[in-house]
């Protein structure tokens, strides 16, 4: 599963997020969430904790 790293950084600075903040509330690592900022694939349950995460649906982060 792709997330557009776009949708996922601009998601994030609005919110004033940062890599680490995300991996605690996500409970990945900072590394997961920096390769999926740089444009790797994800599974789907993390997607799902992202989306969770920020309070978005999961569609708004993913790739058209």
């Amino acid at each position: 599963m792709r997330i557009d790293r776009i949708k996922l950084v601009t998601e994030m600075a609005r919110q004033d997020m940062t890599q680490l903040k995300l991996a605690e509330l996500t409970g990945t690592s900072r590394a997961t969430i920096s390769g999926i900022q740089n444009g790797r694939s994800c599974s789907s349950r993390s997607a799902v904790k992202i989306a969770d995460a920020l309070k978005v649906p999961l569609e708004t982060l993913l790739e058209d």
